[in-house]
C-alpha cells in the first residue's frame, strides 16, 4: 500500500469520524428538544444551589458541577491515542490508572487546540468512569442558583452537553455536562480502581 491510499483512507476515516460524532450530536439534540432532561444522569443539576467549579478557555467562562470534579492536576506528559478525534489528547496516567483527556476548547470549537505546560486537567467521575478535562485557566468554586442555569437549557438543543447558561459579573458561564460530554466525544470506556477513593 503507497503513501497516498494510506493517507486516503485516513482521511475517509476521519471523515466519517466526524459524520459519526455529528450524528450523536443530532440524535442527542432530538431527544433534548423533546424533553431536555431527557438525557439525564449523574451530573444533572440539582434543586436549590450548586458549586461549579469555574474555569477560563480563550474567550469563554464554563463550570463544572463540583459534584463530579475530584481534583485539579497539573499538566502531564500524555499518552497518544491513535486515530482518536482532535479533541482527545491521549490517555493520563493517573496514579497507575489510565484516564483519557478531553481537551474542553478543542471540543467545543471542534478542531485541534496545541495544549500548553502550563494547562490543567480537570479530573472528572461520572457513572464510574474518569476523564481529564484540560483547560487553560482554572478560577474557582463559586455558589449559583441551579434553576437560574436550567431556566435557560431550552434554546441550547444543538449543544447537547450544555446543561446551562449563567451570568455572573458580565460574562455568560456555561455549564457543562460531564456525562454527555463522554458521550458525545468518543472517549474509550475506563473505569475507576476500587483502592482509588
Amino acid at each position: 500500500m503507497n503513501s497516498s491510499t494510506h493517507t486516503d483512507m485516513y482521511q475517509e476515516l476521519e471523515a466519517l469520524q466526524r459524520q459519526l460524532g455529528d450524528l450523536r450530536n443530532r440524535m442527542t439534540a432530538d431527544a433534548a428538544s423533546a424533553d431536555p432532561l431527557a438525557i439525564a444522569s449523574a451530573d444533572e443539576l440539582p434543586q436549590g444551589e450548586v458549586q461549579l467549579l469555574q474555569c477560563r478557555l480563550s474567550e469563554e467562562m464554563i463550570g463544572f458541577p463540583l459534584s463530579v470534579v475530584k481534583e485539579v492536576a497539573p499538566m502531564a506528559a500524555l499518552t497518544p491515542m491513535p486515530e482518536s478525534p482532535p479533541w482527545v489528547h491521549g490517555m493520563l496516567n493517573l496514579r497507575g490508572d489510565p484516564v483519557p483527556v478531553l481537551d474542553v476548547s478543542a471540543r467545543l470549537e471542534r478542531r485541534t487546540r496545541v495544549s500548553k505546560l502550563s494547562d490543567l486537567i480537570v479530573i472528572c467521575h461520572c457513572d464510574g468512569q474518569r476523564v481529564g478535562m484540560l483547560v487553560p485557566d482554572v478560577v474557582g468554586v463559586q455558589t449559583f442558583a441551579a434553576d437560574v442555569a436550567r431556566s435557560t437549557i431550552d434554546g441550547l438543543a444543538r449543544a447537547p452537553y450544555l446543561l446551562g447558561v449563567l451570568n455572573f459579573e458580565g460574562a455568560q458561564i456555561f455549564v457543562l455536562s460531564v456525562a454527555r460530554l463522554l458521550r458525545l466525544s468518543d472517549l474509550p470506556e475506563t473505569h475507576e480502581s476500587e483502592t482509588n477513593d
